[in-house]
């Protein structure tokens, strides 16, 4: 199974603005047209309505832009990242900038674009960057080794049984590459980071890090 990754419910509270405001605005669309109403009423009513619409069309599309191109967050759900990442969903935050930068370094993990589904977000490790020699599968009695060319990197699933990945559809475009996750807030008694399992012990206790409770 893939590693998947959906945006349910990623702008919660500004929907929950959204429907305020529109029952709102209903209510004072209901005042606006009573029969008995002054045309000055309705003009004073239509100005507050023109503002407050104008102001919740500001406010969303203000935080789409900042969820596509600064961060953002969504709910991971799949196996193929055990045991970083929890099979039943995990809530992460992805940031946008350091891949649009080409600032992304071994061992991150990042949301892209499904090479093979471009329908599906999938959610995986960078093992490999431009330009590294990696082995495409070392499950194999005579494992090929190849050069990731430019442009591209490899991902693979911390699940290496059970991840769908570059070792099925080779390097990854870059362009494909939608975020990079850097935290996960919930479920918060996990692990504060993705990967500090596989951090040495030094680099723990660097980080003031204690994984024994």
């Amino acid at each position: 199974m893939w590693k998947s990754f959906t945006l349910g419910n990623r702008m919660a509270s500004a929907a929950s603005f959204a429907r305020t405001a529109m029952q709102n605005i209903r209510l004072d669309l209901a005042n606006l047209f009573k029969p008995n109403s002054s045309p000055l009423t309705r003009a004073s009513g239509a100005v507050y309505i023109w503002k407050y619409s104008h102001s919740l069309i500001k406010s969303g599309l203000a935080a789409l832009l900042f969820d596509h191109y600064i961060c953002g967050f969504g709910l991971t759900v799949g196996p193929s990242m055990l045991p970083t990442l929890n099979i039943a969903g995990d809530w992460v935050l992805i940031e946008r900038i350091s891949w649009r930068n080409r600032r992304l370094a071994l061992g991150d993990i990042v949301i892209c674009t499904s090479p093979v589904n471009p329908s599906r977000l999938i959610c995986k490790r960078v093992l490999g960057l431009p330009g590294d020699i990696v082995c495409t599968d070392p499950r194999m009695i005579s494992p090929k080794w190849i050069k990731v060319p430019e442009g591209c990197v490899w991902l693979q699933g911390d699940n290496f049984q059970n991840s769908k990945d570059s070792r099925e559809f080779g390097p990854v475009p870059m362009g494909l590459i939608r975020g990079h996750v850097f935290f996960r807030f919930w479920p918060w008694y996990m692990y504060p980071m993705p990967g500090l399992e596989f951090a040495t012990q030094q680099e723990l206790d660097d980080l003031g890090v204690n994984l024994t409770h």
